[in-house]
Formats: structure tokens, C-alpha cells, sequence
């Protein structure tokens, strides 16, 4: 399985597909898809200095075996994703090291990044994630909060722009709060940026970039196998405080236009 996503890139990655779904016949589903999260947690959180390109392929490759799949394949994946991030703050703790020394959050923000573009988590799940971003202001999550604006704001902007607006006052109203002068200037580069998303003069377009893949996905996923696009019902900070305990632990109950975790 590793040798077969290590060398997935646009070129081979309708084939590799192919072959995944081959070993799917062949071998029990849980196995096989705790492999695929095994090596796309490793490939994903836990290396440093990824190309983007890799971690655009093997994201929309995770979504397109979440939309054939379903939750049983997605849940799992989502699970081991957040366990990594978990285990890496934990470690640092222990280490008496800041929470969010070295690269999961980076990566995991990444990942977050495409998971959104290729609409396989909605705008709450990186709303959610910049909540969390926001309750735990440093130097590295301050730049985690502004490569993920960088990747998803253009995107947000198109999907609901009364988000973007209520994204733009809650950030801003956290940081009156924060009166370090370093911090202070990061802010006002977040806030910039968000200006510029507002008024559609950031020209960072992510879809545009992605083109090809969000093609072969909607072309050798989503009509080939004849499936409904899903997306995936929980957000970030479900994720994050689960213990995965319930087997469907990403379910969720709408109240009104509430979205409340069960218990």
C-alpha cells in the first residue's frame, strides 16, 4: 500500500484509484482502509516539508474513496487524523515544549485546506478550526490561521459571504484582545488579508489551481460510480474533543439551525 501511494501524482492516480478498489475485493474493508489511513496519516501529518502537490493528490484521493465509501471509510481516516494532531500536542506538553512545536498543526491545516476546497468538510469544519486556532493565539497558530485564510478565504467568500463578514468580526474582535506587539503585527497581515478577500481583490484562488483534480473527481469518482458527493457532518471541534468511543462518533442532531454533538 505505502509503495503504491508513494509514488501517486496526477499522472497515475486514476490507476492507483483503480488498484485501491481492487484490494477492497479482495481484502476485508476495515484492513484495507487502516492501511490507507496508516500511510496517508504518516504521508500527510507526520513528514516534514511535503510538496503541496503531494498533499493535494492524496487528499483528493482520500475523498474520492470517501465518496464511493461512504462514513465507514471517511470516519476512520478523519479519526487517525485527529489522534496524530492530539498525540503531537500531547507530546509536546510532556516535553514542556509549546504545544505546537514543529509541523502537524501546519500540515493539518493543509489538509484541512483541500479537504474544504474539494467540499468533502463544509465551512463550519473550517470554522471550527479557526475557533480552535483562535483559543490558542501563538506565533504558530497565528501562521496556521493565516496560510489557512491564504488557501480557503477566496472560497469561503463564494460560498457565503454573511460567513466571511462574521469571520471577520470574531477575528477581530479576538485580537483587541491581544496586545503583544509581535502578535499585533501578524494580526494586522491576517486582517489585511481578510480585507482583501472581502472586497475580491486576493487573487489566490485555490479551485482554479486544482482544476484537474477536482475534474478527475467529479469525472472518475462522482459519475463513474454513480455516487451523491458527501460531506462530512461533524466539525473540527467535535473531532478534536471525541473519544471515539461510539461508533459513530461524527454524528450530529439538528435542532433548529443548531447543530448539537450527541452525547
Amino acid at each position: 500500500m505505502q509503495s503504491r501511494l508513494n509514488r501517486l501524482s496526477e499522472g497515475n492516480i486514476e490507476a492507483i484509484l483503480n488498484q485501491i478498489m481492487e484490494l477492497y475485493s479482495q481484502h476485508p474493508f476495515q484492513v484495507v482502509t487502516h492501511h490507507i489511513g496508516k500511510v496517508a496519516t504518516k504521508l500527510l501529518l507526520e513528514q516534514a516539508n511535503n510538496l503541496q502537490s503531494v498533499i493535494q493528490t492524496m487528499t483528493v484521493l482520500l475523498v474520492g474513496l470517501y465518496q464511493i465509501h461512504d462514513l465507514p471509510f471517511f470516519a476512520q481516516v478523519m479519526r487517525m487524523f485527529v489522534q496524530c494532531f492530539r498525540k503531537s500536542v500531547e507530546e509536546n506538553k510532556l516535553s514542556d515544549c509549546p504545544p505546537f512545536q514543529g509541523y502537524c498543526l501546519g500540515q493539518l491545516s493543509n489538509v484541512i485546506s483541500y479537504l474544504y476546497i474539494y467540499d468533502a468538510v463544509g465551512i463550519d469544519f473550517v470554522f471550527s478550526f479557526v475557533e480552535y486556532l483562535l483559543a490558542n493565539l501563538c506565533p504558530a497558530t497565528l501562521d496556521t490561521l493565516l496560510k489557512l485564510l491564504q488557501n480557503t478565504g477566496m472560497k469561503v467568500r463564494s460560498d457565503n459571504p454573511g460567513k466571511l463578514k462574521s469571520l471577520i468580526s470574531d477575528v477581530t474582535e479576538r485580537f483587541q484582545t491581544d496586545d503583544s506587539q509581535e502578535k499585533s503585527r501578524n494580526n494586522q497581515f491576517i486582517l489585511d488579508l481578510l480585507n482583501d478577500i472581502k472586497l475580491n481583490k486576493y487573487k489566490n484562488d485555490l479551485k482554479e489551481k486544482l482544476a484537474f483534480l477536482i475534474s478527475f473527481l467529479q469525472k472518475r469518482v462522482v459519475q463513474k460510480y454513480k455516487v451523491v458527493q458527501k460531506c462530512f457532518p461533524a466539525d473540527f471541534m467535535h473531532c478534536f474533543s471525541s473519544d471515539f468511543s461510539k461508533k459513530q462518533w461524527y454524528q450530529t442532531i439538528q435542532v433548529g439551525v443548531d447543530s448539537v454533538a450527541f452525547e
